[in-house]
């Protein structure tokens, strides 16, 4: 919901965070404004129009450029684009609109169409788009590569300071771009504003479960099943995840191709850290002989033959959580 008010420090400081983005607008200088995200974050931006299209330039955040400059800049940039001329952002590098390169949501767009999809896993393009869609084109798209100096990019990290593994995955994400656009020849006078703006810390998240959560978590899989609660196949998954420690997708993603019972390994073809054998222990390797016996055509159940209706209604509802598990996937 938008809203008009007299921007000034006080104003600003005391507009409420949303759930959505939120944008007020100022009485007394028609186009200039403040864009409240649901993290807080407060941008002064300038609605203009130019050559007939709309164009809402970004022109500092709040605390970083007071109200007062804010306003000057803004009106500065309403003039600017009354007499015919070109808007050039405050903070922009120092670099004309001709001179800035293109959009960032064009190059962000050719990125994901050319560059990810060809060369990038899956998960890692979903992800890609999840960073670009929530977080970076929100704030940066309507800019010109040249004109994202270091004080958008850490405006840009401080929005997700309480998520810090995003904050940094969006700032990794964004030098990215910047590197493979100058790949492209797209490059922009003032570099890649992402070089000097440290990541947050993180905490380290690997642990390992202690011998008797090993044994728990044994026993709750097997009542679960024997429950009814609990597919078979899902359940075989989560042994073979703790029996093995690969990755969830490289179990989910696993083909019977890529499983050498006689040999008592699977082969990961397309794993994070490239092809790669993994010994299986008996235990591991009873569950996928079980599998095996129960994929065979002359067993009734097998997934070879029409699929049950829950087997359907899994599909329908999306396998494992969002992910497509392969038809012959032992774990399918």
């Amino acid at each position: 919901m938008n809203g008009k008010i007299t921007i000034s420090r006080k104003t600003v400081e005391e507009l409420p965070a949303a759930d959505r983005e939120t944008v007020y607008w100022d009485r007394e200088l028609s186009g200039f404004g403040v864009r409240v995200y649901p993290t807080g974050l407060r941008m002064n931006i300038v609605q203009t129009r130019a050559k007939g299209k709309s164009r809402r330039i970004t022109v500092g955040r709040h605390g970083l450029v007071s109200a007062d400059q804010a306003r000057t800049e803004a009106a500065r940039l309403i003039a600017t684009v009354k007499s015919g001329g070109n808007p050039v952002p405050f903070e922009a590098n120092g670099v004309s609109p001709e001179d800035a390169g293109p959009m960032l949501t064009e190059v962000a767009e050719r990125f994901m169409r050319e560059h990810a999809s060809v060369r990038c896993r899956p998960a890692t393009v979903v992800k890609y788009r999840s960073l670009l869609d929530l977080h970076i084109l929100p704030m940066l798209g309507d800019l010109r590569m040249g004109e994202i100096g270091r004080e958008r990019v850490a405006a840009l990290k401080y929005s997700l300071h309480h998520r810090p593994t995003t904050a940094n995955m969006a700032v990794t994400l964004l030098s990215y771009l910047y590197t493979v656009a100058d790949n492209w020849g797209i490059t922009v006078e003032a570099g890649n504003p992402c070089r000097f703006v440290r990541k947050y810390p993180e905490k380290g998240r690997e642990r390992f479960l202690a011998e008797e959560e090993f044994h728990d978590l044994g026993n709750a899989l097997a009542e679960l099943e024997a429950g009814g609660k609990l597919p078979r196949n899902a359940a075989a998954a989560f042994h073979l995840l703790m029996l093995t420690g690969c990755r969830r997708n490289e179990i989910l993603m696993l083909r019977w191709e890529d499983v050498d019972l006689e040999s008592g390994e699977i082969r990961l073809k397309g794993a994070k850290a490239g092809p790669r054998p993994v010994a299986l222990s008996p235990s591991a390797l009873s569950i996928l002989e079980s599998l095996r016996n129960d994929a065979r055509p002359e067993n009734p159940s097998s997934p070879d033959k029409k699929p049950s209706r829950s087997r359907e209604s899994q599909r329908e509802q999306g396998n494992h959580g969002k992910m497509e598990v392969p038809e012959n996937s032992p774990c399918g």
